[in-house]
């Protein structure tokens, strides 16, 4: 068990660093400016099917508190292209399915492009994120990997709307077969997920977000 999760871990590293030295590849030549962003934010959410299964009787609703915080470094061209590579820490709460409340340290690395000058021009973000959970019942302990791409427009200064279509895999640590050739591992998931959001910028500090997914 050990050896597979430094197997996981070494894996996630070898990822994160081929998707930062590759990104800057695909961005347009010129002038760049690089800075760092720091974000915390508390959201209330509800899943109408946390163990994503597919038989009625295997579903299973809840709410939960998320907490989040990020350090984000970005490096913004001259035509408007990004790229981002960042930190963040999460912690989520289940109001009766405590056992899967956990909390998350990953690393992110992203891409984001407009098609256009100005704020109204619409603009495409594709992201990859891999974190390490730890959940208050340790059998449900995992590694998450995600891939988001978003696209999104500003219809005024305040107002963005952005839909988004994101992929999804958790690797459960534990694998204990309990009958001969069937795997133990039902922690794992993989998941496709489809958003819609809409952001309103207040200030420069303050930003007020709903969402549907």
């Amino acid at each position: 068990m050990p050896q597979i999760a430094s197997q996981r871990i070494q894996a996630c590293i070898d990822k994160l660093a081929w998707c930062a030295a590759l990104m800057p590849l695909l961005l347009a030549s010129g002038t760049a400016q690089a800075d760092w962003q720091f974000g915390a934010e508390a959201s209330r959410t509800h899943d109408s099917n946390l163990p994503r299964a597919q038989l009625q009787s295997d579903i299973r609703s809840d709410s939960a508190w998320v907490g989040a915080a990020a350090a984000t470094h970005v490096t913004v061209f001259d035509n408007g292209n990004s790229f981002t590579a960042g930190a963040d820490l999460r912690s989520t709460e289940y109001d009766t399915l405590t056992g899967l409340s956990y909390v998350s340290l990953g690393g992110s690395v992203g891409l984001r492009s407009k098609f256009g000058l100005g704020w109204q021009a619409p603009w495409l973000k594709i992201q990859g994120r891999t974190g390490r959970e730890v959940h208050r019942n340790a059998s449900h302990n995992a590694w998450r990997y995600e891939l988001d791409a978003t696209l999104g427009k500003r219809f005024t200064e305040q107002l963005e709307v952005s839909a988004g279509l994101s992929a999804e895999r958790v690797a459960g640590d534990l694998d204990n077969p309990v009958v001969a050739g069937i795997s133990g591992d039902v922690f794992s998931l993989r998941s496709r997920t489809r958003s819609l959001r809409a952001n309103y910028d207040f200030s420069e500090a303050l930003q007020l977000q709903a969402g549907y997914s």
